[in-house]
């Protein structure tokens, strides 16, 4: 009787409270979205530029203090600037016909091409996307004072503030582990409700970041060049010959992998690290591909660039031999061959024909492409 009394209690304060309550997870998206930006202003926002400091700790560890500058354009252009130390370090791009990394190391810069992604103008925008697969749940009941969307296809949860509908927390699943990013300080900003300070943890790697926005305009001007990007000095390119490289065998330290020694096969050459997520995972694909058309004529090689060699043996020895060529450039990103095979992040995987052709690079020599690519070039040669 007194648990009954206590729910009939919060009932009462809370439908004094609140007006309109979301009956499902469509009606709690559409009530944050108008609660915080008045209405359908959010479809109105046709640009965005945005300053942050970014902090990233591992294992207690401080591994990067940037500052971001981010430029959008809706509907389908990005542009981050990452500064360290007041120098540019590198730029990210995400436009409607390419999706690229450029690092810079002096004069010398590293390209990795990325996925495509949604450009959104808030995490709502994001979440909204799932939403047929989205559940509400009121968990006032529990004490909580939250509503909870939870995605049952892949299990991502949302907290809603139950007062005023902002999105305070998000997990999801990532390369890494299971993330919680939470969503604090919302402040009014040309109208739109949004939130100053985003942080982010993943426990299963002691990984934590935190973005504090400093500026930002809304529906401001942006030149259509500031997403131009400038590849005219890339070496990494299909059709291109690779470039010569000379690497020491992991296995046999007398032993050089070079351009030349590899004459005559196809090959995959892939640069990754032990602490690499999505490198890891992209492992069983390399080993059924290899195991498939080594024989053909088909080879991989695999540089780590961990700065630690006993971290590649164990983990050849607990969890993947890579049974086939091996290397290391222990200086990682800032190693010379790192900088000419224009490494800028990891993976970074380029797959070059029997004369030394590039013939698929990064997203287009990894899964189901490198799978079809070396489908067409070994079945069809074989018949």
């Amino acid at each position: 009787m007194k648990k009954m009394i206590i729910y009939v209690m919060l009932f009462g304060l809370y439908g004094c409270q609140k007006t309109n309550l979301p009956n499902n997870a469509e009606e709690l998206i559409a009530l944050s979205i108008d609660n915080t930006s008045t209405g359908d202003q959010w479809n109105h926002m046709h640009s965005a530029s945005i300053l942050l400091n970014r902090t990233t700790k591992i294992s207690g560890n401080t591994v990067e203090n940037s500052n971001y500058k981010q430029f959008f354009k809706y509907p389908g252009k990005q542009r981050n600037e990452i500064y360290t130390n007041g120098k540019l370090t590198s730029s990210i791009y995400y436009t409607p016909k390419k999706n690229l990394i450029i690092s810079y190391n002096n004069d010398k810069k590293g390209f990795t091409d990325i996925p495509h992604k949604p450009i959104y103008k808030s995490p709502l925008f994001e979440i909204k996307a799932t939403l047929n697969y989205l559940v509400l749940s009121d968990t006032l009941i529990g004490l909580e004072n939250f509503y909870k969307l939870t995605d049952t296809v892949n299990g991502h949860k949302y907290l809603f503030d139950w007062m005023d509908y902002f999105l305070v927390l998000r997990e999801t699943k990532t390369n890494y582990g299971w993330q919680k990013e939470k969503f604090e300080n919302y402040q009014n900003i040309d109208g739109y409700m949004i939130p100053k300070k985003i942080s982010r943890s993943i426990p299963e790697s002691q990984y934590v970041q935190e973005d504090i926005i400093v500026d930002i305009k809304i529906n401001n001007d942006i030149d259509d060049d500031v997403f131009v990007i400038d590849e005219s000095d890339r070496k990494i390119v299909l059709e291109k010959e690779m470039p010569n490289f000379s690497f020491q065998d992991f296995d046999n330290p007398d032993l050089k992998i070079t351009n030349k020694s590899l004459r005559g096969k196809t090959v995959l050459l892939d640069f990754w690290a032990t602490w690499c997520g999505p490198c890891i995972k992209e492992i069983p694909n390399i080993e059924n591909l290899y195991k498939q058309y080594k024989d053909k004529g088909f080879e991989v090689v695999s540089v780590s660039l961990d700065k630690n060699k006993g971290l590649v043996e164990s983990f050849r020895e607990n969890q993947s031999e890579l049974p086939w060529k091996n290397a290391i450039l222990t200086k990682g990103f800032k190693d010379p061959q790192s900088i000419t095979m224009e490494v800028s992040s990891l993976p970074k995987v380029i797959l070059f024909d029997p004369n030394g052709k590039i013939i698929a690079i990064d997203e287009q020599a990894k899964g189901d492409k490198l799978a079809a690519k070396l489908s067409s070039i070994f079945n069809d040669s074989s018949d």
